[in-house]
């Protein structure tokens, strides 16, 4: 369930750089929010001033108040169309650097900076999801903003190769970015006394985790990874599946559970939500990782075996191991150098390994991780990025009717949703 709370309103210190995440979508569980609060951290570690930028009627999920009063985030509220940013002054800063995570909250950032003509401020639309440069399901709602991405292309900030091509297929356009912008991580030392524990526990204890959002078809893979759990679990009696997540499709996965016999479900423990902060004991409890995405490269920072899991299904489909797929986290089966393989032979290969191969599986997974996601690279990549001159705002009139339009009829509709739950 989900509690609005008040959230202190921290004072920003005017340093010369703010970095502003922004969304236009409540505040939930999920890889964009959790990557957001990276993002934030890493600001903080360089003395810049950050705040999270979301509508006025959108909801902070309460699993994110303790990382909100920790980093003293500031939170920017505005309204549909932006008349005026709350708690920030633009014009004090140096710089400040905007990061989209969706078409919305892009364009209205966009055309706030070109209206006000803030010179200061550079505003970037981030795809960290393959379906990121659409709006609506339907092709006809999205055709308003070809105009945009295609003039705003040195704006966005492509994740992989995933997100750009179906850009380039969905608008019928030639991107042409060699440069992808992945999502970073910080990285301690390697716990080699927790791979010692890891090693031991395995035989008695084999724990498979999956953490993700319930929203299907993306994240189906989870129906699939309870259907070989249901496989496995009878030959193999130290096998436990847990599966930490929540959301719109928890139905779903309920009665997947349901259909499998009473001792293999006892063999599955189901968490719900689980705060940001609480994550990393469950990663540190696990002997192999299973799902895509940011908790994919949390996992594998922790020298935890991972399975990369494909989008878009409700199956079993895998790349294969993150160590072999490391630039294809959303598991896109056409863009793998490798054949499409199933959870069940990817399990069976880790649970047959020797304790020295898991040793080792454990120790490639982190340093392959740390040489491509370091976060200290991908930020500052970033943070140097030109933008061009302003442009001006009459240029996207109706587009901001339109989008203004759509942003508020998608809120009424949601809204009465919640409101029958």
């Amino acid at each position: 369930m989900v509690f609005k709370f008040l959230y202190t309103s921290y004072k920003l210190t005017m340093k010369n750089k703010l970095i502003v995440c922004g969304t236009s979508y409540d505040f939930v569980m999920g890889g964009v929010p959790t990557y957001f609060m990276r993002i934030f951290q890493w600001a903080a570690s360089q003395g810049f001033d950050k705040a999270l930028l979301i509508p006025k009627n959108r909801e902070i999920y309460t699993i994110w108040k303790k990382q909100v009063d920790d980093l003293r985030l500031n939170i920017i509220r505005y309204d549909i169309p932006v008349k005026q940013l709350e708690n920030v002054e633009i014009e004090k800063y140096d710089e400040v650097i905007c990061i989209a995570a969706d078409l919305h909250c892009y364009f209205r950032m966009f055309y706030y900076k070109n209206l006000n003509k803030y010179n200061n401020m550079k505003v970037f639309f981030y795809c960290l999801h393959p379906h990121a440069t659409v709006v609506e399901k339907h092709k006809f709602f999205n055709l308003p903003y070809r105009k945009l991405i295609r003039d705003n292309l040195n704006n966005i900030l492509f994740m992989d190769r995933e997100t750009e091509k179906f850009c380039e297929e969905y608008y019928s356009l030639q991107v042409k970015n060699s440069k992808y912008y992945r999502v970073g991580s910080f990285f301690p030392n390697l716990d080699e006394e927790r791979i010692k524990i890891r090693i031991k526990n395995r035989k008695n204890n084999f724990i498979i985790l999956t953490i993700a959002r319930f929203d299907f078809p993306f994240k189906g893979y989870i129906l699939g990874l309870i259907n070989t759990m249901g496989i496995l679990g009878k030959e193999y009696p130290n096998l436990n599946l847990v599966i930490v997540g929540d959301g719109p499709n928890n139905d779903l996965v309920k009665e997947a559970l349901n259909k499998l016999p009473l001792d293999i479900r006892k063999k599955i423990s189901l968490t719900g939500e689980v705060a940001y902060n609480e994550l990393q004991q469950y990663y540190d409890n696990a002997s192999l990782y299973i799902g895509m995405g940011t908790t994919l490269i949390e996992a594998s920072k922790s020298g935890l075996p991972s399975i990369v899991a494909t989008a878009f299904q409700n199956g079993d489909s895998t790349v294969g191991f993150f160590d072999k797929e490391y630039d294809n986290v959303g598991g896109n089966i056409q863009l793998s150098a490798h054949d499409c393989m199933t959870f069940e032979e990817c399990i069976r290969q880790e649970l047959e390994k020797s304790d020295w191969q898991y040793r080792e599986h454990c120790y490639k997974s982190y340093y392959t991780c740390k040489k491509y996601y370091q976060i200290d690279n991908i930020m500052e990549e970033i943070l140097k990025k030109k933008q061009g001159k302003i442009e001006s705002a009459a240029k996207y009139a109706f587009l901001n009717v339109y989008d203004c339009a759509l942003m508020n009829l998608k809120i009424r509709v949601q809204n009465r949703r919640k409101q029958r739950r």
